[in-house]
């Protein structure tokens, strides 16, 4: 099967785009502080990711000072499969101890 998915925090995602998505999204706002304090974001515009800079105001407000989209980033390829083929590996092989021991017990009884 094809390696078509991106590993992104030790989790496999389906697409490179939902990678994307779980990286930027997770990424929580930075303030720098300061003489004059700027804060920056990751926001998602029209489908691309893009970096807002603000700079703050009198009053706690934020003004926008620039915008730039991300650079593309590229995430290590996975299996989005490999994961329910384990599950599902681990689970015929609990059913079969339990139908091992299953046939103990009755051969134990004497047929």
């Amino acid at each position: 099967m094809a390696m078509d998915g991106a590993l992104v925090g030790g989790r496999c995602f389906v697409s490179q785009d939902a990678a994307a998505d779980a990286y930027f999204g997770a990424v929580a706002p930075s303030l720098v502080p300061g003489g004059t304090s700027y804060l920056s974001e990751f926001v998602k515009v029209s489908g691309a990711w893009k970096v807002r800079r603000y700079q703050a105001t009198g009053g706690g407000d934020f003004a926008l000072v620039a915008e730039s989209p991300v650079p593309s980033a590229s995430f290590a390829t996975c299996d989005p499969l490999e994961s329910f083929k384990d599950g599902q590996m681990m689970g015929w092989a609990v059913v079969a101890a339990m139908a091992a021991a299953w046939c103990i017990v009755v051969l134990r009884r004497g047929l």
